[in-house]
């Protein structure tokens, strides 16, 4: 119509990963499809590099690493990934906690129509922000491998794009009907183009005649490519080409290893991949994926042995029970293998003889099918991990036993020892406010004087009639409890400064966390005891020693109390208040001594004994 301008150009955004060559080579070829068809701008971009450098380093080197030293280790991860769902639920959290903002910076920079996944990290991570409501594009993803649709599949997908009719049916029975899309092979066109093997050979300066065994280790170099050269070798009027990949001390060693026997022939990473397939009347390959995907593309046959760990194992497996490669898992089983493929000319099955869509079509024609989660399931997720925490919190601060973990390494155990000059330990008398008074004169008949412990604030009378016989008061907090403890600064309201802080006495079933934090923002710290009587069970304790606080319990009859007052004073020391040993010291000198000699005392027992060596 006059007037009217362009049609719109489709921006597709192709999200791969550098770990190994095959989600690289998939972007590329895929790219490459859509910039054919015309008026599709195509922007190719790492994505691994949303998830931070520290991260990204871990997913590609790490997953080297582990190929190359301890596949043993990558094979439990992945069936850790595959088999355990919590495994991969908290793997996919983590990595969108890491890689998310990222991810969504690329993607409203690059404003794209559809946004394509290559690797299944990428994969998650985009799934999850299109269920949650974060990313309104679509997003296709390409599955390389034959099995493990677990890990490649996700229900945020909008497409998946598989390479066999099986395949199709897996898929969506994970990611939804409707998910999954049959494409042909996702390689680059130069694996689709048909040439004798002829043609090929003189192209690489191969032996017209005979027998070529390619023998493939990957973009990585991995498995056992020493024992597949060898065993091909075993063959009459054969000759091998071992591709090392990038593992430059593998190449060297395969080179080393091979010196002098013309039939091998040694290269590293080689982009004339396409020629070598079709010269090769056979490929031994160590990995999957890509390297498969190309060499069944080709119709060269394929025989899977060397390495059987993770993804590998599962997709090799998978081409084996729908007959397209064989698998050999020792070098019998090989040579054996090798002698049925060259014994003769065969049918080869060829990837894609099924039939399949263009792959670039198939993604143009996405459309959005993911249905995000109800919003009040995103915010549950949301409220879940903070009521979490929250719960552990108050289980921390409303027991004793966060303080009891928390209280030596971060020196926050009661004082239980005051340094002094004075021959003398503070006596702390715990008695129900009835009986009081009538201990109170017993120990001022005796000659000694306390601070005694109250859980409610005792009324005027009761301590003007203390200080009549010389003793003071001192809050006793009650156990935590779940919500006891919130009332700590009420409890704490009121009470007499000893020192810098004013004091109180810990529960005898033990202190808090939550008592302790709420007493420190009113500047109040514990007490306890170094020692911790009662008046039916003092024979056989130790006498207290200079600065120690006693914590008596007295239940008002007369004979025991003597005897236990006079058991305490068996070495000659003067029973005074707290606040009269308080005022004895220099606390700011001495605050660190006290804490060296203060045990923690959070856990109750009866007749208690001192919780530190005396003399300590």
């Amino acid at each position: 119509m006059p007037g009217q301008g362009p049609p719109r150009r489709i921006r597709v955004l192709v999200l791969s990963a550098d770990v190994g060559e095959g989600h690289i080579a998939a972007a590329r070829a895929l790219a490459q499809r859509l910039r054919r068809r015309g008026g599709v701008d195509v922007a190719e971009r790492d994505g691994l590099r949303a998830f931070g450098p520290l991260l990204r380093h871990v997913m590609r080197d790490g997953y080297r690493r582990q190929l190359r030293w301890a596949p043993w280790s990558y094979d439990l991860m992945y069936r850790a990934l595959t088999g355990l769902r919590p495994v991969r639920a908290a793997g996919e959290w983590a990595l969108s906690l890491a890689g998310q903002r990222r991810l969504r910076r690329i993607i409203r920079r690059e404003a794209p129509d559809v946004v394509i996944s290559t690797h299944p990290a990428l994969t998650a991570v985009l799934g999850r922000m299109r269920l949650r409501r974060r990313l309104d594009t679509p997003v296709c993803v390409t599955v390389i491998d034959f099995d493990g649709y677990r890990v490649w599949s996700h229900r945020g997908a909008d497409r998946h794009l598989v390479m066999h009719a099986d395949a199709v049916a897996a898929v969506e029975q994970l990611a939804g009907i409707g998910s999954a899309a049959l494409v042909e092979p996702l390689v680059a066109a130069r694996f689709l183009t048909r040439r004798a093997p002829s043609t090929a050979r003189a192209r690489l300066g191969l032996p017209p005649a005979g027998r070529v065994v390619v023998v493939s280790g990957g973009g990585w170099g991995v498995g056992d490519l020493g024992g597949a050269v060898e065993t091909a070798l075993e063959l009459e009027d054969v000759t091998v080409v071992a591709l090392a990949g990038r593992n430059d001390d593998l190449r060297t060693a395969l080179e080393r290893r091979f010196l002098g026997d013309a039939r091998v022939r040694v290269s590293g990473f080689t982009d004339a991949m396409a020629d070598l397939l079709r010269a090769a009347d056979v490929v031994l390959h160590s990995t999957g994926g890509m390297t498969s995907i190309e060499a069944l593309s080709c119709g060269c046959p394929l025989i899977a042995y060397g390495s059987a760990i993770g993804h590998i194992r599962v997709h090799n497996d998978a081409l084996a029970a729908l007959g397209l490669i064989r698998v050999a898992r020792t070098c019998a089983e090989l040579e054996a293998a090798l002698r049925t493929v060259l014994a003769g000319p065969s049918a080869t099955r060829v990837l894609g003889d099924g039939g399949g869509e263009d792959p670039a079509a198939a993604v143009l024609a996405v459309r959005p099918r993911v249905r995000p989660l109800p919003g009040w399931r995103i915010a549950l997720a949301h409220a879940v991990p903070a009521i979490a925490c929250l719960g552990a919190f108050l289980a921390g601060v409303s027991t004793d036993d966060a303080y009891s973990l928390a209280a030596r390494p971060l020196e926050l155990r009661p004082t239980t020892h005051i340094v002094t000059t004075r021959d003398e330990a503070a006596l702390i008398v715990r008695a129900r406010p009835g009986v009081a008074v009538r201990v109170a004169r017993a120990l001022a008949a005796s000659g000694v004087h306390a601070s005694f412990a109250y859980a409610r604030p005792p009324g005027r009378a009761l301590t003007d009639r203390l200080a009549a016989f010389g003793d003071d008061t001192l809050p006793e907090l009650a156990a935590p409890g779940r919500v006891g403890w919130l009332a700590t600064r009420e409890e704490l309201r009121g009470a007499a400064r000893l020192g810098t802080d004013r004091r109180y006495l810990a529960p005898a079933s033990g202190l808090g966390l939550g008592q302790y934090l709420l007493g420190r923002s009113v500047d109040a710290s514990p007490v306890a005891g170094a020692l911790m009587v009662e008046p039916s069970a003092i024979a056989g304790r130790t006498a207290p020693v200079a600065g120690d606080i006693v914590v008596l319990t007295a239940g008002g009859a007369p004979g025991p109390l003597r005897a236990t007052v006079a058991s305490l004073r068996s070495g000659g020391l003067a029973l005074v208040p707290l606040s009269s040993l308080f005022s004895s010291t220099n606390e700011r000198t001495a605050f660190a001594v006290m804490r060296s000699k203060a045990p923690a005392s959070t856990t109750a027992s009866p007749a208690r004994i001192p919780a530190a060596p005396r003399g300590a």
